[in-house]
């Protein structure tokens, strides 16, 4: 089996994702509850400003309905045009200058020495001794979107996701503010 949401690095509505259950698993599978979007209402998702929230109604089936098209809230079609391989490679490029600057601020980088292959464009950093959440504060008053993480010792990050419509310039202020 495999599920994933669609609303964050895929640039989907909310609510929306995929779920395969390989035939030889679904008839042990229970799939008489379905989720599928419905219509948009005109409150924002916890996702974000620009992501749609989406009423959800549980469907009572063996199946899914299919798919309905134009479901999205327009960025996807973007991310088709620049293309997938093109926006991993722009992400990459975004992490190599991001990493080494907040290293330079001493801020420790989860996975810094992760492999152009096994990198992504969420960074994750920590500085000991630096109150985060007055930091996350900081940049939230600013207009700057952050993710204040704890793990299960009790640190505490930030969390920066940059996406491919990030530009150089909104990362060099995240940096400088810092």
């Amino acid at each position: 089996m495999l599920a994933a949401d669609a609303h964050k690095w895929l640039l989907g509505p909310c609510g929306a994702g995929l779920m395969y259950v390989r035939s030889e698993v679904q008839a042990q599978t229970d799939t008489s509850a379905l989720w599928l979007a419905q219509r948009p209402l005109p409150r924002l998702c916890r996702a974000g400003k620009n992501h749609l929230s989406w009423r959800l109604a549980k469907i009572r089936s063996r199946h899914a309905q299919p798919p309905r098209r134009g479901w999205a809230d327009g960025r996807d079609e973007n991310a088709l045009e620049i293309g997938v391989d093109n926006i991993a490679r722009e992400l990459r490029r975004k992490r190599e200058r991001l990493v080494p600057a907040l290293q330079a601020k001493g801020y420790s980088v989860l996975n810094a020495d992760a492999t152009p292959e096994n990198g992504g464009g969420i960074t994750s950093f920590f500085l000991p001794g630096k109150d985060l959440p007055a930091l996350h504060a900081k940049l939230s008053a600013a207009n700057v979107t952050t993710s204040l993480r704890t793990d299960r010792k009790g640190q505490k990050y930030l969390r920066l996701s940059p996406h491919f419509y990030n530009t150089d310039a909104e990362l060099q202020r995240v940096v400088e503010m810092l």
